[in-house]
């Protein structure tokens, strides 16, 4: 009975070590998922609000005002992701902020639209 219970205790320390690196790796992979989800749903939610921006400001034909609201909204708040930028379309419908962050091999790319909206035109016409 005492040689069972000496090879069974010996067993445990390796089987300890290699559940204790996998219970490690996967709380990083967790924290990882963490960041990396948090870091979208900041740089998503900058892109829509210089969406709208841009979209207030259409008349005064000012497009930084776009780009000025988001790296005002993304800046210092990106955890995982170093740097993001935007470029900013306008169609005659409506207007396009693409937002993109990198790091290393990896990245996050989004876009927001905004309609634009000209009721004096319509006014106008009649």
């Amino acid at each position: 009975m005492r040689s069972l219970r000496k090879r069974v205790s010996a067993v445990t320390t390796p089987e300890a070590a290699v559940i204790t690196w996998v219970i490690l790796i996967s709380a990083m992979l967790l924290i990882f998922a963490g960041l990396y989800y948090h870091d979208k749903n900041v740089l998503i939610g900058a892109a829509f609000e210089a969406a709208q921006v841009g979209k207030e400001r259409i008349r005064s034909e000012d497009q930084n005002l776009a780009k000025e609201s988001f790296s005002e909204r993304t800046n210092g708040k990106l955890l995982l992701f170093a740097g993001a930028s935007c470029s900013v379309r306008q169609s005659e419908e409506e207007l396009i902020v693409e937002a993109f962050a990198s790091k290393r091999n990896m990245g996050i790319r989004t876009d927001a639209a905004a309609s634009l909206i000209t009721p004096e035109k319509k006014l106008r016409k009649q």
